[in-house]
């Protein structure tokens, strides 16, 4: 074991020794820690010792392979599991439209002294309308509650006959009220539950509407006007559901309930009359909304170690 390094010289190492055939001379091999010697008088010689050691290789291999370190295969875990978070600041737009009914009730001046056969007069009202709407949300475990600005541009008409007169002249006749909302709006709470992308929701808060009313006949030259911003209340229900981490889509019914409030009719020669006005009328509306801020969607994923050390090597 002369010439041989320290390393290989702290145990014994057994040693092998082969002779293929008889020779006066013998050549040392070394692999790994061991030394075989076989003869080589010829290339079968050479041959049959290669194949020799081949062999042993296999037998000694495995045994040393054991006390090699063992790289080990990452831990199986679950896929993150993703949580749809509504809590955000959105923006969207809104395409709808109202139908219900309005009210002329009462009337004082000039149109009260004409309506000898009285002034009331109720008609239907229906148009279109579309807008945007801001709003924010915040979630706490399944409910998602928030605040909802939406505003629109609108067509909503209704007319109705009012101011009833009995005349020597042309018997019984009658003014035409008209009013046309031309933008209506909202400022309204939400509170919802969430079902992970859909979200089921009520709202309800104030409401306004401005409008152009008048009041005309073909048999008097007589033309009244009124305009302005009547305020309400509002209630509605809504279904919303997110494509994506920022865009979703809603539907959403609305009660719209103004009151009766009295409006100041004015003609041309500067005759006032106060009319009491009641409007109430339901909207259907669909829109989008898109998420700003932060998505509306966060997808979060609970993980123990850290990736990079799930290869390792064990001692």
């Amino acid at each position: 074991m002369r010439n041989q390094p320290a390393a290989y010289r702290a145990g014994p190492a057994p040693r092998i020794h082969f002779t293929l055939f008889q020779s006066t001379r013998d050549v040392p091999i070394t692999m790994g820690h061991d030394r075989f010697r076989f003869s080589r008088p010829c290339w079968l010689k050479a041959l049959l010792a290669s194949n020799s050691i081949c062999w042993m290789a296999g037998l000694y291999g495995p045994a040393h392979a054991a006390d090699l370190p063992v790289k080990t295969a990452p831990p199986i875990t679950a896929a993150p599991s993703t949580l749809w978070n509504w809590t955000g600041i959105y923006v969207g737009a809104h395409l709808g439209g109202a139908f219900g009914s309005s009210d002329w009730q009462t009337a004082t001046g000039l149109q009260a002294d004409f309506s000898n056969r009285g002034f009331p007069g109720s008609g239907n009202a229906e148009g279109l309308l579309g807008g945007g709407q801001i709003g924010v949300n915040y979630q706490f475990g399944t409910w998602v509650t928030g605040l909802e600005i939406a505003a629109s541009a609108a067509d909503v008409d209704g007319f109705a006959k009012c101011a009833n007169r009995a005349d020597n002249r042309y018997g019984v006749i009658s003014f035409t009220c008209d009013n046309r909302v031309t933008s209506l709006g909202t400022i309204a709470g939400r509170l919802g539950q969430t079902w992970g992308n859909l979200l089921i929701y009520g709202k309800a808060g104030a409401a306004w509407a401005t409008d152009e009313s008048d009041a005309r006949t073909s048999h008097y030259i007589n033309k009244f006007n009124q305009s302005g911003t009547r305020w309400g209340w509002m209630g509605g229900l809504g279904l919303e559901y997110a494509f994506s981490p920022n865009l979703s889509a809603f539907v959403e019914y609305d009660h719209f309930d103004f009151g009766s409030k009295d409006t100041n009719y004015v003609d041309q020669f500067n005759n006032a009359s106060t009319v009491g006005f009641r409007q109430r009328f339901d909207m259907i509306k669909a829109g989008v909304n898109y998420g700003l801020g932060g998505p509306i969607l966060n997808a979060r994923a609970r993980c123990g170690d850290d990736a990079s050390a799930a290869w390792r090597l064990d001692d």
